[in-house]
Formats: structure tokens, sequence, C-alpha cells
């Protein structure tokens, strides 16, 4: 279906051409130019972990970025309850990534930051490292639920998240 608009659009503009007597095809549109990041460049930026643990109580895989101080208070909640006070971010200048392993029936599982790099078009990429028990090792026979909280500049775009083993 978008084909066909696109190419009833250029058909459009071609017959415009036409009736005004111009030849020459309409120049166009550039590209949006990337969205600049208030106070970085491109690479490394500063990501701060937040909370890291193997209780997530998230039977699920997940990826969640929180813009907002109730989203994150919420996030917060699900994860730690309500014995430990919500941690302060400063969330128009930060993001929160919350990202859930899934259950694992065994200890020896986590998370942990690799690296935050900000890409030229404006978006953060973030790489966490998977850590899995090595085969044999003698490890807790538990549920388990590994996830990681991790503060990132606020960029208009959602991060990337690679998880690399």
């Amino acid at each position: 279906m978008k084909t066909i608009f696109v190419l009833a659009l250029s058909s459009a503009v071609a017959l415009g051409s036409c009736a005004t007597g111009s030849s020459a095809p309409a120049p166009a549109a550039p590209d949006p130019a990337p969205a600049p990041v208030p106070g970085l460049a491109p690479g490394p930026v500063e990501s701060v972990v937040i909370l890291s643990g193997t209780d997530g109580k998230q039977e699920e895989a997940s990826v969640t970025v929180v813009r907002d101080a109730t989203a994150f208070a919420s996030a917060w909640r699900k994860i730690v309850g309500f014995g430990i006070a919500v941690p302060a971010i400063d969330f128009p200048a930060r993001m929160v990534v919350v990202a859930h392993m899934g259950r694992k029936s065994t200890g020896g599982w986590g998370y942990s930051v690799k690296s935050a790099e900000l890409r030229p078009d404006g978006r953060i990429t973030l790489t966490l490292s998977l850590s899995s028990p090595a085969p044999g090792s003698a490890v807790t026979q538990a549920l388990t639920s590994p996830f990681i909280m991790v503060s990132l500049p606020a960029t208009a775009a959602d991060p990337s998240v690679v998880i690399e083993k």
C-alpha cells in the first residue's frame, strides 16, 4: 500500500510539472539532519548502573526505556518493593533502561554494561554483557530473574540495546 501511495504521489508531481511547462523533475527533499543532543558529541557517554541483581520478578525477557519519575517508581517497586526508597533521577536530562533476562532455573546469570555510545544520528547504543554459568560449574539451584537498571543521557530516540554473550 505504501508503494502505491509513493507512485501516485510521484505521478501527481510529474503531471503538475507538465501542466506548468517545466520538464525538470522536482528536487528531492534532503534527508533530515540528525537530532543534536545538547552537550554531547558522538562517542562514549556516561552510563550509571542504578541497580542489578537476580530477583527481578519478571518471567519473560524484556527491555524497557523509562523517561519519567512515575514510570521509574513503578519499575523500581516491581523489583524492589516498597522497603527501599526510589532513587532520584533527573528525568529531563536522563533516561533509564531496564533489562530483564527472564526466569532462569539456576544462579550464575547476570548483566553488566560493556559500553554506551552516542551515534552520529543522535541515538545511544547500550551494549550489555550477558554472563552465564560455565558448563559443569556449581551454581545455586533456585529460580532467578536477573535484571539491570542503567541510567543514560536522555535523547529524543530510544536507545538501541545490544546484548552480547
